[in-house]
């Protein structure tokens, strides 16, 4: 029996099996409980300090920049990374990815299905994140007495940088969990790859060359932080943190051209995805 084509119902069908099979298992719920404990501390933990100082605040639209601050935005690759790759790692462990074929699913299907919960976490993590840190500082807010309005375009263009950094990362998950088939040892090599490679090894082996060491720069987790910061979307939020930097006598920021780096990124994206096609085509369930 041949498996349909990938026709419109049948993305819709991919996405739902998905969905159905994420949402009550552990390898989901646990990196997700997790973020979502993470994440409330990090905005109720500032917000509650600045209800008895008058020195502090936690209101909108300022706390934009917490929501999509370096450590918020870290957080959510390292979590949303952890979570795809437990779950579609774990499908060979438990020997489900063999099943879903045998079952009638093509290996292209089933590899559409995994490459769909890329964007699909990235949504879900990064609406989360958005959604705890408004509510929290809305209720804090005076909106007669906001400097600007609560939700600016900019903060609609810091959402799309971070999906976009997260479809990196994710991407590098992806072809990690579908090259290695086994969750500890697809969230370790994961690891090593983001801080260890990226970090250590590939800037102690490659940085010590003159013409190599600018590039060091665009690798993909590397590269993929520098679309972190509503700074660098909101022309209010960059005028903010330049008003902080003088106050505090530092040097003032600059503002990064974006262009080259989303290119890179997406660049990124789509070769962690090709490379998953062929590498999981290749091989045997």
């Amino acid at each position: 029996m041949t498996a349909p084509a990938l026709t419109k119902r049948i993305w819709w069908i991919l996405f739902r099996n998905e969905w159905f099979k994420a949402r009550k298992r552990l390898a989901f719920l646990l990196p997700l409980g997790f973020y979502l404990f993470v994440t409330f501390i990090n905005h109720f933990g500032p917000a509650w300090q600045a209800r008895d100082d008058p020195d502090r605040s936690y209101t909108l639209p300022e706390a934009w920049s917490r929501v999509f601050g370096e450590d918020q935005s870290m957080m959510l690759l390292l979590f949303a990374g952890v979570c795809l790759v437990m779950l579609v790692s774990s499908e060979f462990t438990w020997r489900t990815a063999r099943q879903n074929v045998i079952d009638g699913l093509s290996k292209t299907q089933w590899l559409v299905g995994k490459a769909m919960l890329v964007p699909f976490l990235g949504l879900v993590f990064l609406s989360l994140a958005m959604t705890i840190g408004f509510v929290i500082s809305f209720l804090g807010t005076d909106l007669a007495a906001a400097s600007g309005p609560i939700i600016s375009v900019g903060v609609f263009k810091a959402a799309g940088g971070m999906l976009l950094a997260f479809l990196s990362v994710g991407g590098l998950a992806l072809f990690v969990s579908l090259s290695v088939r086994g969750a500890g040892g697809a969230i370790a090599t994961w690891f090593l790859w983001i801080f260890l490679i990226e970090g250590v090894i590939v800037p102690q082996l490659l940085g010590r060359i003159d013409w190599l060491r600018d590039y060091l720069q665009y690798q993909p987790f590397t590269v993929a932080q520098r679309l972190f910061g509503l700074e660098n979307y909101d022309p209010a939020a960059f005028q903010r943190l330049v008003e902080a930097r003088e106050a505090a006598e530092r040097p003032a920021p600059v503002l990064a051209d974006l262009t080259g780096v989303l290119w890179i990124n997406a660049g990124w994206a789509a070769l962690f995805f090709l490379g998953a096609f062929v590498i999981f085509r290749r091989r045997d369930l």
